[in-house]
């Protein structure tokens, strides 16, 4: 565990603390729980230890306030084969507890954060949007994953599906 909590350290000050603040006004599309996932992933993996990019769902709770929306982070295994949650763009507020719905991860998931790194590189915003289709009842029935794209100065996002 002292390896993880010295590559921990490294990362935050690599990352330089990225946090999500739903009320931000200025958010910024290139800069999102997708990017911070894909570069704490690239850092991380030439360490030689296993990590995994993941999309679903994250759900913060404080008191009886829920709050939930699609969210990308890295899971990280331990010795015993347990994946655990390595998420380096939230800020926990105190008496936050958060909790993840992993959808897709792996080999699966890395296709949506490489085209979407790609429109990035092309001077695109871009970002990684995960819809949720429910039945009557509420209950989720399936899922898309797709990437927004739209050049800077453009006002309507388009869609690249898979």
């Amino acid at each position: 565990m002292g390896k993880f909590v010295a590559i921990l350290l490294a990362l935050v000050i690599l990352s330089g603390c990225a946090t999500f603040n739903v009320s931000q006004q200025n958010f910024d599309p290139n800069y999102n729980c997708t990017e911070a996932a894909l570069k704490a992933y690239r850092f991380l993996t030439s360490t030689g230890n296993e990590y995994r990019l993941v999309i679903g769902f994250r759900y913060d709770i404080i008191g009886e306030d829920v709050g939930y929306g699609g969210h990308a982070w890295i899971e990280y295994k331990e010795p015993d084969g347990e994946w655990k949650v390595f998420d380096t763009y939230i800020t926990v507020m105190e008496d936050m507890v958060s909790r993840y719905v992993p959808v897709i991860w792996g080999k699966d998931a890395e296709k949506y954060f490489i085209v979407e790194d790609k429109y990035h590189q092309m001077g695109y915003d871009a970002q990684i949007v995960i819809t949720s289709f429910l039945d009557e009842n509420g209950n989720n029935i399936s899922y898309m994953i797709s990437v927004l794209y739209k050049l800077k100065d453009d006002t309507e996002w388009k869609r690249h599906s898979f």
